[in-house]
């Protein structure tokens, strides 16, 4: 056993310093799994792909980066092909801008398992999708369903996404909130309103703020207690938003002007 570790760290150590890249490698064994999927596509095959390749954006990603020292976002437009596309992994503009994320994962693949059965025994995964649907790169102009939100926070409140519903509809409401008091200051709101204007109501502003700023708050306490249950955090949220929001002196944008 001793023998075969020592051998398999050997191997390791040889195939990087020979240049192979794993990023690459897992890229190969994703769209090999995508290959035979669409040969035989079923909810459950699609669901679990899904959940790969979050897993390689959010978890695996930062792997890499730690084992090269990759510096120069950049780098990873190597990636940007059309089998890559397929997988619905696009190479970001803003690499190494405002974003920190280089390769971003357009989620189609849990959207297209709720199209082939919206209510299959997956749907506590599937409905998730209708929420934001097939991400653009970088989110820019982004806007969630927040009734299909509310619907999965009710039919789902122990499910797989529940952390990252109770988030959206947190944000929604935080976003509506500065909305309403860019209004209330006669602030000109341009596109920003023009997102939010069928939320935006008919009695007093003050009221709406109010209103907006507590439905917010639960919904990130309640955010914070997925969080403390083991709930993976993401890596641009912070604490302030919440204190800032509390104050009424919040400026950052989630949704719209992402």
């Amino acid at each position: 056993m001793r023998i075969i570790f020592y051998i398999f760290i050997g191997c390791a150590i040889t195939s990087n310093a020979f240049g192979e890249d794993p990023i690459q490698q897992r890229l190969d064994q994703l769209y090999a799994e995508y290959e035979a999927i669409i040969a035989n596509p079923t909810v459950k095959k699609y669901v679990e792909l899904d959940g790969k390749l979050r897993a390689f954006i959010s978890e695996e990603l930062p792997k890499f980066d730690d084992l090269f020292k990759i510096e120069k976002r950049e780098d990873y437009y190597k990636y940007d092909n059309d089998r890559t596309r397929a997988l619905g992994i696009e190479t970001s503009k803003y690499a190494g801008g405002t974003y920190s994320q280089a390769l971003v994962y357009s989620e189609k693949f849990l959207v297209q398992a709720h199209k082939m059965n919206p209510y299959s025994k997956y749907r506590e995964y599937t409905l998730f999708s209708q929420i934001m649907g097939i991400r653009p790169e970088g989110g820019l102009g982004e806007m969630p369903n927040i009734k299909v939100a509310y619907q999965y926070a009710k039919a789902f409140p122990k499910g797989p996404f529940i952390a990252d519903v109770y988030r959206i509809i947190a944000s929604f409401h935080k976003d509506l909130f500065m909305v309403v008091r860019g209004l209330s200051q006669g602030e000109d709101m341009s596109y920003k309103y023009d997102c939010y204007k069928p939320y935006v109501e008919r009695h007093p502003y003050k009221e709406q703020m109010v209103q907006n700023r507590r439905i917010a708050l639960r919904y990130y306490a309640k955010f914070k207690k997925e969080l403390d249950a083991g709930a993976k955090r993401p890596r641009w949220f912070s604490d302030s938003i919440i204190d800032k929001l509390k104050a009424g002196t919040v400026e950052a944008w989630s949704f719209c002007a992402d």
